[in-house]
């Protein structure tokens, strides 16, 4: 049979076609039924007709049980336990150099560093630095490919439902996030900067660190991204909305998939790969050539994995020159230029640095009157103590009707996020809000992201891109 009539890259192209006309409607009276006839196309007659050739259920086996393979694979495993060890000796020095600053112990700074392992701690407390950083120097507390691998198929920074191998390395690149942060605080200035034995020492396991979260980077990241699996577990995704057991084991139907017009438009372009993955796959076996089974040289991998994550630090220069060159960028701004802003716009949407949609209020409801005061009040500190702000605090009472204010603050959107972003930290500094005292500060300048070692709008970019 000739490569053009195989009945499988048939069927694959005219599935693409589908998919790729597809145009959903803007109409809302047919949009719910326009969101099902995608999810059908990619969900059941894609997913069929991979189930239903051997050649391209090989394929897509490759693809989906890649992360599982990964806990069988030695070299992998090794990479787990060096970064392990690099990320316990950074926690180690970091625990050693906070406690000795008088305040190193304030649960006002806990807020700067976000725990990706496996101890929780819940966002309404706050807690002191050290006590946040003393589970890195357990391994038991570590994530591993190891814990659900059989569950693992999308690759790090995506929103798959099912999956922690994100975890895997965030837990690593958190830690050394914290410390490009860290050596812009008041903490780091006052015990560490000038004394070149301490900086040394914390500059040469940052070092260690960053190579040690590199080999991780090339197998989660640069190989992954080689067999598009984000594409393969969205279409897995859409096929699980309509057979339970398509992950293998019951899902009650994923129902709890987002449907919105967002998610609906990356299901289609997956639909669309997954279709030219396949078919480029199968032209493969049918004329014969074997799939590569390495998708990096050693050569390649840097230039690669660079651009995934721009934000590793590549060492050719002293510790201690490294630990100022850390892609950090808050030494080339004023103290008073603005790093953050926020503001309101006609829909009521929070939006930070004019693209960044934190919120959303109703008009006139308790959060939307909070919102008001806010706004108008910016970079004033009020204090319950304060005598003369008695008919503010009466206001905010009034209005808040016996609700907490810090809740009420994070419903607007002011508050951290699973991404490592905390717009509370951001816009209410290191004291917080709590129901007696509070200080909104809009702009927040770079003189706040130094002292308090807040995220940068460029680690923000960053972070953003890597997900897409």
């Amino acid at each position: 049979m000739s490569t053009h009539e195989d009945a499988s890259l048939f069927r694959l192209k005219m599935l693409r076609e589908r998919i790729q006309n597809f145009q959903p409607s803007k109409d809302a009276q047919f949009w719910e039924f326009s969101k099902d006839e995608i999810l059908q196309i990619v969900g059941i007659d894609l997913y069929r007709s991979i189930r239903n050739d051997d050649r391209l259920w090989q394929e897509w086996l490759r693809r989906t049980n890649y992360f599982q393979s990964l806990a069988g694979d030695d070299n992998f495993l090794e990479g787990e336990k060096n970064a392990r060890e690099a990320t316990k000796k950074v926690a180690g020095i970091l625990i050693k150099i906070i406690k000795s600053h008088p305040e190193g112990e304030d649960p006002k700074y806990g807020d700067m560093f976000f725990a990706e392992i496996k101890v929780d701690f819940p966002v309404e407390v706050d807690y002191p630095l050290p006590e946040k950083i003393e589970p890195y120097l357990k391994d038991e507390n570590y994530f591993s490919i190891k814990d659900q691998g059989q569950f693992l198929v999308a690759p790090p920074y995506d929103v798959g439902i099912y999956h922690n191998c994100n975890k895997v390395m965030t837990q690593h690149q958190d830690v050394y996030h914290f410390v490009q942060r860290f050596v812009d605080t008041k903490l780091y200035d006052e015990i560490v900067r000038g004394k070149e034995e301490k900086e040394n020492e914390l500059a040469a396991a940052f070092q260690e660190l960053a190579q040690a979260i590199e080999p991780l980077e090339l197998f989660l990241l640069t190989d992954a991204k080689a067999l598009h699996t984000r594409s393969f577990e969205r279409v897995q995704l859409a096929a699980a909305t309509f057979d339970d057991t398509v992950m293998g084991r019951h899902t009650k139907g994923f129902q709890s998939l987002e449907k919105d017009e967002k998610r609906i438009e990356e299901i289609r372009k997956a639909g669309i790969d997954v279709c030219d993955e396949l078919a480029y796959a199968l032209l493969l076996k049918i004329q014969g050539i074997e799939p590569k089974k390495k998708f990096r040289t050693e050569n390649e991998s840097k230039s690669v994995t660079v651009k995934v994550e721009p934000l590793r630090l590549k060492v050719s220069v002293p510790p201690v020159t490294a630990i100022a060159k850390m892609g950090r960028d808050t030494n080339t701004h004023s103290d008073d230029e603005a790093a953050w802003h926020v503001e309101r716009n006609h829909l009521r949407e929070i939006i930070v640095n004019e693209n960044i949609c934190i919120g959303k209020t109703d008009d006139g409801s308790v959060p939307d009157q909070i919102a008001n005061i806010l706004f108008e009040n910016a970079n004033s500190v009020f204090s319950r103590s304060n005598p003369e702000q008695s008919e503010f605090w009466k206001k905010i009472d009034d209005i808040k009707n016996q609700q907490k204010l810090p809740r009420l603050i994070s419903d607007l959107g002011f508050k951290k996020n699973k991404n490592g972003e905390n717009w509370k930290l951001i816009f209410f500094g290191t004291d917080g809000v709590s129901n007696d005292k509070f200080r909104f500060r809009n702009p927040v300048t770079w003189k706040h992201v130094r002292e308090d070692g807040l995220l940068t709008p460029d680690e923000y970019s960053q972070r953003e891109e890597a997900q897409d």
